[in-house]
């Protein structure tokens, strides 16, 4: 007799048993909805009644106490099945520690399709059953008295009656997928959520891929899963080497090698003498801008200055950055840059990166979606944050229409991706040519279409003079915010030090 088992790696069915095995709120979700009846998978189906037999005894998922209730059961079970299960559990293992991570709401949105489409397969097999045998009232009954599969919100509720509903929408106001420190955290860590869009804006060679580079790789350090899509700018190699000196912090060129001057945070008050609180050192000058704070460090004149945050957390603190020296290195070699690769994948424990590089003007938005789904079926990959360096270059979708036109479908499909999937998407975009000249940038300063605004949740802006970049400053405003209230001429000030491939050393 011979035994065939079936293989439900990377399929539905073994996305849902893992959502029902590390997410409580995944649980709570699918449990309205949920029928065994519907789960092909006859040892899929088994286990998923155990998690939502726990789960209503104990109102959580079992996580990892999986394993114990499948010890609890082995001793009843045939070989074949005790077996297979316990190949299927030990295969999830690494699901554990991802539990805080699980996109829950993409995983519902597929649990609903996939449990709709079963019922209705079934319905039509027993539909046309009942007509090959000329039933046709027993046909009409099976249609009348048939069930619609769903969640309550998406089958249609009163949110002003229903008390489930409120509260959902309560609960499900989403913490950060990953946050920035300091002020600029302030500006940006509620937009970095799932179902979020956020764009960059900036001139030409301002640093919009550094900056998303960065973000791509917070995310991954906060255990997110990240698609990283290069398109246009950089080849494969290129991207690599710039992740490769970010994650090192030393650059493969030699002249960016050498001994310089490094930003870090001090205090204006303690720079200028007046601060009132900890130790009292000798005041720098006057008056200083941050401009010339460089050059003070570089004459030499202030050896003895030494920058304070003592109360970088409190309000009177009035953030500044001082310099340090950091001495020269020799070039980032490439088994450096792979045991360094190798350090971050050991920090971001079992969560996934992947980089996908594109020409120009070739990779739609429909091209992306098809990638992520290619990767969800053969992979197992689920993206949280999805990077686009950036969405100027990508194709558009009918190239019949007008340009302007082309962008607008681009930014609102990008939009869509983000909703589709419940992920936080980031993009970036060109500044006008007016820009170039301008101190900070505006919403009078997009290209091409204005309509991209009306599509983000977010945008930001870049701003930097000549004599901020020779000194390590960058400025960055909220250009549009949907929610909350923003003003577009504050700014957060940025100290960067990109020879050592660092846009974001601290925010002031």
């Amino acid at each position: 007799m011979k035994i065939h088992r079936q293989n439900v790696d990377g399929s539905v069915e073994r996305k849902l048993l893992t959502g029902m095995i590390v997410s409580t709120e995944f649980m709570e979700g699918v449990i309205t909805f949920y029928d065994p009846d519907l789960v092909e998978t006859r040892f899929v189906r088994t286990v998923m009644e155990w998690c939502t037999r726990y789960f209503k005894q104990y109102v959580k998922a079992p996580g990892i106490h999986i394993k114990d209730i499948f010890e609890s059961h082995a001793g009843r079970m045939d070989s074949t099945e005790r077996e297979y299960i316990s190949d299927l559990l030990n295969s999830l293992s690494d699901e554990y520690a991802r539990a805080d991570k699980v996109n829950v709401h993409y995983l519902l949105d597929q649990a609903e399709a996939y449990f709709k489409t079963r019922s209705l397969s079934q319905l039509s097999r027993e539909i046309s059953g009942h007509l090959l045998e000329g039933e046709v009232q027993e046909a009409e009954s099976l249609l009348g008295g048939y069930k619609r599969v769903g969640r309550p919100l998406s089958l249609g509720e009163n949110p002003f009656t229903s008390a489930d509903a409120i509260s959902r929408a309560f609960e499900h106001e989403e913490t950060p997928l990953f946050t920035l420190p300091g002020p600029l955290g302030k500006m940006l860590n509620r937009e970095l959520k799932r179902d979020q869009f956020l764009a960059i804006m900036g001139p030409e060679k301002r640093g919009k891929t550094w900056w998303l580079n960065e973000i791509a790789l917070r995310a991954a350090k906060a255990r997110c899963n990240v698609a990283l899509f290069q398109v246009g700018d950089m080849s494969e190699d290129q991207v690599t080497l710039r992740l490769s000196v970010r994650l090192a912090g030393k650059s493969n060129v030699p002249h960016y090698c050498q001994a310089h001057a490094s930003p870090v945070p001090d205090c204006m008050l303690n720079q200028l003498g007046r601060c009132q609180k900890g130790n009292r050192r000798k005041a720098l000058g006057v008056e200083i801008k941050r401009n010339e704070l460089k050059g003070l460090y570089l004459s030499g004149n202030h050896n003895s200055h030494k920058s304070c945050t003592e109360c970088i957390s409190d309000r009177d603190f009035r953030g500044s950055l001082w310099y340090q020296k950091v001495p020269e290195v020799k070039p980032l070699t490439w088994r450096e840059a792979w045991k360094t690769g190798c350090c971050f994948l050991g920090r971001i424990k079992g969560r996934d990166f992947r980089l996908s590089v594109h020409a120009a003007d070739v990779l739609t938005v429909s091209g992306i979606k098809g990638i992520l789904d290619n990767w969800e079926t053969f992979e197992d990959f689920i993206p949280d944050v999805v990077v686009i360096d950036y969405a100027d270059n990508l194709a558009p979708e009918d190239r019949r229409e007008e340009y302007r036109h082309q962008q607008n479908r681009t930014w609102k499909l990008l939009r869509g991706l983000s909703q589709e999937r419940h992920c936080l998407v980031v993009t970036a975009t060109q500044a006008s040519a007016r820009a170039y000249g301008k101190e900070l940038i505006d919403m009078s300063d997009y290209s091409e279409d204005k309509r991209k605004y009306a599509h983000v949740t977010a945008m930001i802006g870049l701003n930097q003079t000549q004599d901020e970049k020779s000194v390590g400053i960058l400025r960055i405003n909220m250009i549009v915010q949907r929610e909350g209230e923003f003003f577009s001429e504050r700014t957060v000030k940025i100290a960067q030090d990109l020879w050592v491939g660092k846009p974001l050393l601290f925010s002031f």
